[in-house]
């Protein structure tokens, strides 16, 4: 498995080394693969470049910056979600699942803007100290 996916934390500090690193396909294929568990045409579109973008790279070579910093949210988002509702799998589940507090929204569609991303964090804070809306 690669280092990035079994990263425990994503601290500003964590993200901003990952960034000037860059990801690798690679990287973003496991993580659409099993966190998103969304086809990468459909992901990449959702991290804001095109899937023939990414379909041409090699596992190796990094992917766009804008897609980077998505898959940065939903790692952290993935992360925080799995520590407030005690499994990974409850994690996946709550990302891919509608909620009104989101306006509706599921989070992972969310995960694309900074945003959205604090929308999500915020959300899993209040849930996690049981602040309901």
């Amino acid at each position: 498995m690669s280092e990035l996916i079994e990263q425990k934390e994503f601290t500003p500090a964590i993200c901003r080394r990952i960034m000037s690193d860059g990801i690798k396909k690679q990287d973003f294929s496991i993580v659409v693969h099993t966190i998103a568990q969304v086809p990468e045409g459909e992901f990449a579109k959702l991290a804001g470049t095109s899937s023939r973008t990414i379909s041409r790279l090699n596992n190796d070579q990094i992917i766009p910056a804008h897609a980077a910093e998505v898959i940065l949210s939903v790692l952290r988002a993935f992360r925080k979600a799995a520590d407030v509702f005690g499994s990974e799998k409850k994690a996946v589940i709550w990302l891919k699942r509608p909620n009104t507090v989101l306006d509706g929204n599921t989070p992972l569609l969310l995960l694309n803007t900074r945003f959205g991303a604090e929308e999500v964090m915020d959300a899993l804070t209040r849930i996690e100290y049981g602040v309901y809306y």
